[in-house]
């Protein structure tokens, strides 16, 4: 029974899996097709999440951009010296972001932007080796983002975001008990959290041809109060385990430091970006249940994630006054220490080709689209609190659609 006393560790774990390890890097259809390497640019109103400095040197002076993701991803699991395998059944995720913006003058702009800057599923076979671990977890996010971007002279700007950070969370595991009437006894956790934090950028076009950016985003401070969990156990262990409680967490999301150099002549575009997510503040996960028994105690659980860093390289090319063409490469390293992967985190250094572009319906109307190709690194590792090894491969496509509408 000592696994039960761990499962409220998952509520903060999953979340920081998908913001770090697997963060959502969809913000923006155009620049996903390049990589998602955008802080030295600015298409449309996306700049307003990628540098909030670059956006007040956007195309537009009146600009709204939507765009949708469907992801499909999956993740394969096999135990060490054995044939047993398992794999993920997930179903599509749905991330988007959305951008209006409007110039108040030559030197200033203003926006709002709605993302989904974390969030996915996880959703593993039924009696798989780990369900003690982990059945299925769920995880939305939603930012807002109201920002101003001013353009101090020809070849500087700079700018500041706000974010208010909403988001949720299911997770559900088995309860590990032998008992003779063949039920599925589990607990499920559900909880929510608001934040704030910020994004400032600075932009520079210090020659003809080439742009610098640099943005920060700040970290998200998640507090979870009052979170439901529920037991369904068997009549046993009810004096032992309250089937209906309460719990409260704290997770300190990352801040991130990004980096981008961009170069443009003729009908060319090619950027290349470095950044730097400071997960080691993520170190120990702390959970406080309501109502606490010899089987449900309040939790301090390491975590002991490292700094990780992306490198991203965007390509795009102008094919006609109709068709804009793009390309991209990521390299995504995971935050995570060998001996502290859990499959709620089924995360590995990743690759991802990126393509797409744009279809200039008319001179104020684009149709954009791309497509994502992520692998990661096939990795045997474990999970020391609990011995769980194996190795793990996750895949992943990402089918992005959506529009821009601008007024130079």
């Amino acid at each position: 029974m000592k696994r039960l006393l761990l499962f409220g560790c998952l509520v903060m774990g999953s979340i920081s899996a998908f913001a770090g390890g697997s963060q959502v890097s969809l913000q923006s259809i155009k620049l996903q097709a390049m990589g998602h390497a955008g802080t030295a640019i600015s298409l449309d109103g996306s700049a307003m999440f990628f540098n909030p400095g670059a956006f007040v040197f956007g195309p537009n002076r009146y600009e709204i951009t939507l765009g949708a993701n469907g992801i499909f991803a999956q993740t394969h699991y096999r135990a060490v010296n054995s044939n047993y395998t398992s794999q993920t059944q997930n179903d599509m995720s749905t991330p988007f972001n959305f951008y209006a913006g409007a110039s108040l003058n030559d030197y200033v702009k203003v926006g709002l932007g709605v993302y989904n800057p974390f969030g996915s599923a996880v959703k593993w076979e039924d009696n798989w080796k780990g369900r003690y671990l982990i059945q299925e977890v769920s995880l939305r996010s939603f930012y807002i983002q109201p920002t101003i971007s001013f353009k101090v002279n020809d070849w500087m700007g700079i700018g500041f975001g706000y974010v208010h950070a909403l988001g949720d969370v299911y997770l559900e595991k088995d309860i590990p008990v032998n008992t003779s009437d063949g039920k599925r006894y589990y607990a499920s956790l559900t909880g929510d959290a608001q934040s704030q934090g910020f994004n400032a950028g600075i932009y520079l076009k210090p020659f003809k041809h080439i742009s610098i950016g640099a943005t920060y985003r700040s970290g998200v401070n998640f507090e979870l109060e009052n979170g439901e969990a529920l037991f369904v156990r068997p009549e046993f262990l009810e004096d032992e385990i309250p089937k209906e409680n309460s719990f409260d967490g704290f997770l300190p999301l990352p801040s991130t430091y990004a980096f981008s150099v961009a170069y443009e002549k003729d009908r060319w575009l090619l950027a290349l970006e470095y950044d730097l997510t400071q997960w080691e503040v993520y170190d120990t996960l702390r959970i406080d249940f309501e109502k606490n028994t010899d089987l449900v105690e309040d939790i301090a659980d390491p975590k002991l994630y490292e700094n990780a860093f992306q490198i991203r390289v965007g390509l795009q090319y102008l094919l006609s006054s109709k068709f804009t063409l793009r390309a991209g490469y990521v390299y995504d390293r995971t935050p995570i220490q060998e001996n502290y992967y859990s499959p709620e985190t089924p995360d590995m250094n990743r690759s991802a080709l990126t393509c797409g572009g744009s279809i200039h319906l008319t001179p104020s109307i684009d149709v954009d689209l791309s497509y994502s190709y992520v692998r990661g690194q096939e990795y045997t590792t474990s999970y020391r609190p609990e011995n769980f090894s194996g190795t793990y491969q996750t895949v992943a496509n990402v089918f992005s659609f959506g529009f821009s509408f601008g007024i130079e």
